[in-house]
């Protein structure tokens, strides 16, 4: 009995390093789109269920979310890639029809248009995937968050920028890394968006993380945000933290651009591959082979 009470013992260990790599390693795996979809579900025992999911990763819940909807982030950039090739090659096909007389055939493809744009849409699963992420304190849902301020949910919207308000400020330049091109320009954008009277605290929030990590494209963000016309106090607040950041995000831009100077490989023309291995000036030829190595009068005698 002892002997069967240690193998139950050590198999259960084995299972919980088991479980705990797999989440470290994949820990979107222990989250799939049926367990998110049921986190928004109108059932209370499906919402249970998820969140029972959710609870047992643990410290690793934070990174199952951000990891699906990095995954579906990339899977909206090719549906939306798709959308829009499609929607040209749509286009010149119309403008075939419609000038050889087929007007009657065009009806059958403006109905693609709305397929194409549920391709781009956002899931009811990242929705609820970002909805959870906002109740943890973690500084690397920023980016995400960002986005969230884009879907088309108000209620998701109003929960992030909450969230935001309290995250942003903490980013500092060494966490660039955390936000991708897509989410820099999305804070971008939702400086110039924000209603300066009444979202003032989002926004000194931005200025904030944009002193850290922005680039090139949110120095003329924060420019015209210090000019940006608003009646309040609180917009005054703005436009005088605007101004106060610009330097800093200058700074930042700069850094941006001189890591874009190391990456970039050096230019080829310079440096051809016949120039590589070339010989000094006033080199001996080949036909001077015979005084390169020759012996000494000792040797000779």
């Amino acid at each position: 009995m002892l002997r069967a009470a240690k193998r139950a013992r050590r198999l259960l260990r084995l299972s919980f390093e088991m479980n705990t790599h797999l989440r470290e390693e994949s820990p979107e795996r222990a989250l799939t789109k049926d367990v998110l979809e049921k986190l928004g579900s109108k059932k209370e025992e499906q919402r249970a269920e998820a969140e029972a999911v959710i609870g047992e990763l643990g410290p690793f819940a934070p990174d199952a979310l951000m990891a699906v909807l990095r995954k579906e982030g990339e899977q909206r950039k090719q549906h939306m890639r798709l959308m829009w090739v499609s929607i040209v090659l749509m286009a010149g096909l119309m403008a075939v029809l419609a000038a050889t007389g087929g007007v009657e055939n065009i009806a059958s493809f403006t109905g693609l248009i709305s397929v194409f744009g549920g391709w781009a849409a956002v899931s009811s699963a990242s929705k609820n995937a970002a909805r959870k992420l906002a109740e943890f304190d973690d500084v690397r849902a920023a980016g995400f968050l960002v986005e969230a301020l884009e879907y088309d949910d108000k209620q998701l919207r109003e929960l992030a920028a909450a969230k935001l308000t309290l995250l942003l400020p903490r980013l500092k330049a060494s966490d660039a890394g955390l936000l991708t091109a897509e989410q820099r320009a999305c804070l971008n954008r939702q400086l110039a968006k924000r209603d300066i009277d009444r979202e003032a605290p989002l926004l000194l929030a931005m200025l904030k993380a944009l002193e850290q990590v922005g680039d090139e494209r949110s120095v003329p963000a924060v420019r015209a945000l210090a000019e940006k016309p608003g009646s309040g106090e609180a917009a005054a607040r703005v436009r005088a933290a605007a101004r106060e950041a610009l330097p800093a995000v200058e700074q930042s831009a700069e850094r941006w651009r001189n890591a874009a100077t190391l990456l970039r490989p050096a230019d080829a023309s310079a440096a051809p591959d016949d120039t590589l291995l070339r010989p000094a000036a006033g080199a001996q030829t080949a036909d001077d082979a015979e005084h390169l190595l020759r012996p000494s009068p000792e040797e000779t005698s």
